[in-house]
């Protein structure tokens, strides 16, 4: 569980046992919700067969690219920054 989360419920037993209204309680409780909602939801951000890239490519990306079509750091960049120019935007869950 997220810290925030079990930070903010605890503080809602806490804030409970001290005789907070129903209505702060309940805000904290929501607010944990919430944000494990908006956890869950990002967990599936990446739609199947797409793979999330950096826009730089790494020092280990760019040694395997030369050992794979030769060229040197310069000329492995400058494809990389070409192909991540030309990237398509992924398609939508409901396409």
């Amino acid at each position: 569980m997220n810290n925030i989360v079990e930070m903010l419920r605890d503080e809602a037993d806490i804030i409970a046992g001290e005789g907070a209204t129903e209505y702060s309680v309940n805000l904290l409780i929501a607010a944990a919700n919430r944000i494990e909602e908006l956890e869950a939801s990002q967990s599936n951000v990446v739609t199947e067969g797409w793979k999330l890239v950096p826009v730089e490519p790494t020092y280990e990306m760019r040694r395997k690219a030369g050992l794979t079509i030769g060229g040197d750091y310069y000329t492995i960049s400058k494809i990389w920054k070409s192909m991540i120019s030309a990237s398509p935007k992924p398609p939508h869950g409901d396409e």
